[in-house]
Order: structure tokens, then C-alpha cells, then sequence
């Protein structure tokens, strides 16, 4: 019902970047959300494993040789989960999980082959904390320039995310949409507002020191950015590769 003034915040948070190595943080000019973002939540985890889990998200990368069909596996840890923009969240977290072939310029040197060979790229999930946050790649470089995609996408209520067991076993893992973080502008300069569930209120809608009420419980925009879910304590099991 009032506006926060963020200013401590940010005398706090310009001293955390600096900290950090970002000597040309400045607070009086456009910053990257998600960037930003980045900072606080490394500084808030810090060395607590339990923050640390609540947002981690770790993928199996598996690249296999269309050659020798050997495999190499690896594994990395993400705070913010990068997705193409497609028509939905769900889609796009679809298609990163889609295998992508390595072919020409992209080709991937196989040890055993002793040569650049045609790769398979696979991604699945093997951990998920209960907080998933995601970034649209909405910023792509185009003829050596940045360039924004604006294409709407609907964030729907819900998101349905594969996570690996084992070998043998998915759990698919259903998550509640929670926020909305929207910017609108170029690289250079533009505005931030975001949607936020309230768990007394409900859906509101932040502009700087308006926070209005939003009836809407899904959003279709072409200005979202980064998004965030909750985990629902409810998931399906189900068999594959048998």
C-alpha cells in the first residue's frame, strides 16, 4: 500500500559490486536486471548450502560422437536459467532440453576419434532447488550490434520441468509462477517494472512507486524478462528408456 524507498539498497548493493570487481557500477544509470540479479544472489547465498540449494539449478550436458557413439558427460550449476524466447516458457524450456546436433563450425573434437567429429548436444536436468529462475535471452548480437527480441511469450501459471533420477526414472517437478520482472527500451536505456503474487493480495502490478492491483493470473508480453517459479509439492513419476 506504500512505496519503499530503495536508495539504502543501493548504496548497499553498489558496495557489494565494487566489492566484486564491477569498479563501473554506477546506481544512477541503467543496469541489467539480470546482471544485477546475479550479485545479490551470490551474496545472499554466500556459504549457506541451504540458500544454495533453494536456487541451484544443475544441468548433465552429454555430448555424443556421431562417430564412435562415445559419450562425454558433464555437469554445471546455474543461479539463472537462460532460455530461448519462444511462445511460451514451457516451449522454451522444451527446446533447451531438445538434443541439438553439432555439424560444420560447431563440429566438437572427439579424443577417441582423435578428430572434429558431428556431435550429439543433450541437456537434462539432475537437480532443481524449489526456486527456478529464469532469463529470456531477449538481448542477441546481430551484425557485430546487440539487437532485442520483442516477441510476446505467455507466462503461464504453471511450468513442468523433467529432472533426471537415474538412468531409468524422470520426475516431473511442477512449478507456480510467482513474478514477472519486465523491461522495456534497448540495451541502453529503457524501464523496469514486474508482477508480483502477493500472499496476501494476490497479483500486483510494481511501476517505480505505483503498485496497483493485477487481476490477471498469466501474462502474455513482449517485454518480460527474467520470470520466477516456486515449486509446487506435487510432481508425477514416470518410466522411459526401458
Amino acid at each position: 500500500k506504500s512505496s519503499l524507498d530503495p536508495s539504502h539498497f543501493l548504496r548497499h548493493l553498489k558496495q557489494i559490486v565494487f566489492r566484486l570487481g564491477r569498479t563501473d557500477f554506477d546506481i544512477f544509470q541503467q543496469q541489467d536486471a539480470a546482471e544485477v540479479l546475479m550479485f545479490v544472489l551470490e551474496e545472499l547465498c554466500g556459504d549457506s548450502v541451504y540458500l544454495h540449494d533453494l536456487i541451484n539449478v544443475q544441468v548433465k550436458n552429454t555430448l555424443v560422437c556421431t562417430s564412435c557413439y562415445q559419450e562425454n558427460v558433464s555437469e554445471e550449476s546455474h543461479r539463472l536459467l537462460q532460455l530461448s524466447v519462444t511462445k511460451s516458457v514451457q516451449s522454451s524450456l522444451d527446446l533447451f532440453l531438445q538434443s541439438e546436433s553439432l555439424t560444420n563450425d560447431n563440429s566438437v573434437f572427439c579424443n577417441y576419434c582423435n578428430s572434429l567429429q558431428q556431435t550429439i548436444l543433450e541437456h537434462e536436468f539432475c537437480k532443481l532447488g524449489r526456486c527456478l529462475i529464469i532469463q529470456l535471452k531477449r538481448f542477441i548480437n546481430i551484425n557485430n550490434g546487440v539487437s532485442k527480441n520483442i516477441q510476446s511469450l505467455l507466462s503461464s501459471p504453471f511450468l513442468s520441468v523433467p529432472v533426471v533420477v537415474d538412468s531409468e526414472i524422470k520426475i516431473n517437478r511442477k512449478f507456480n509462477l510467482k513474478a514477472v520482472m519486465n523491461h522495456t527500451g534497448d540495451l541502453n536505456s529503457g524501464h523496469y517494472t514486474a508482477y508480483i503474487n502477493l500472499p496476501s493480495s494476490g497479483w500486483c502490478h510494481c511501476n517505480d512507486s505505483a503498485v496497483m492491483p493485477w487481476k490477471r493470473e498469466f501474462f502474455s508480453s513482449s517485454s518480460s524478462y527474467i520470470i520466477f517459479y516456486v515449486v509446487i509439492l506435487f510432481y508425477s513419476i514416470f518410466l522411459y528408456n526401458l
